[in-house]
């Protein structure tokens, strides 16, 4: 069945583009506040959400996906995956792609949540995100790089990436092994650990310790939480 003809609306596109680059939720054209203010300063009456997800935003997509395209070129890119976790839980993948010259810069391509994170999820995402970057005269040859971090499962899905992408170099991340280093510094200094830790007990779950720290000291900023991973 042929999908019917949709005639695009030049301020429906726009208002689209402008919302998803500036990361205003499509939900907040239902607002009152929100389509009062257009409607009084821009003259212009704001279309439904669902107009906007079912006609305009795969356009916005798309014309996103040709600019990262002709930003590449001719060039060999390089891909780096990396896996981290929402606040539901879910393993949420990003992949970031760009070209290997001076001047390129990283364009996230794809976010994808994985029900399993392993070496033949990983490998199938990065198959199925060239494929996006590439629908039509797939390049295997220009991958030149895969940058991700030192996980077994990471090691293992580049091993065998590697026979579908020949000239692919596999590089884990610098911040990775820099931390490993700062794990291994931390080891041997457990007494400040100790000092860390009770000091944000102080702290963390008193309001009146930090009401009486904020009277004495009313300039003085309070001790920061450490954050172990940064």
């Amino acid at each position: 069945m042929i999908a019917p003809f949709v005639e695009k609306n030049v301020f429906y596109a726009d208002i689209t583009k402008m919302m998803i680059a500036c990361g205003i939720p499509l939900y907040k054209l239902k607002s009152v506040e929100f389509k009062s203010f257009f409607e009084k300063y821009v003259q212009e009456s704001l279309p439904d959400e669902s107009t906007l997800r079912k006609n305009y935003v795969k356009d916005c997509y798309e014309s996103v996906l040709q600019k990262i395209r002709l930003e590449i070129g001719e060039s060999p890119i390089f891909v780096s995956i990396d896996e981290t976790t929402d606040k539901a839980g879910r393993s949420v993948t990003n992949v970031i792609v760009g070209p290997l010259r001076e001047s390129g810069r990283g364009y996230l391509l794809t976010v994808e949540v994985l029900d399993k994170v392993n070496s033949s999820t990983i490998a199938t995402l990065f198959d199925d995100s060239m494929h996006i970057l590439w629908p039509i005269g797939f390049q295997r040859e220009k991958v030149s790089v895969f940058v991700t971090d030192a996980a077994p499962y990471m090691k293992k899905s580049a091993l065998s990436l590697k026979l579908l992408y020949p000239n692919m170099i596999h590089i884990t991340c610098v911040a990775h092994g820099v931390h490993r280093v700062c794990e291994s510094l931390r080891s041997k200094y457990s007494d400040v650990d100790v000092l860390i830790s009770n000091l944000k007990k102080v702290f963390l779950k008193s309001p009146f310790r930090v009401a009486v720290f904020k009277e004495m000291e009313p300039n003085l900023p309070l001790p920061p939480q450490p954050v172990i991973t940064r």
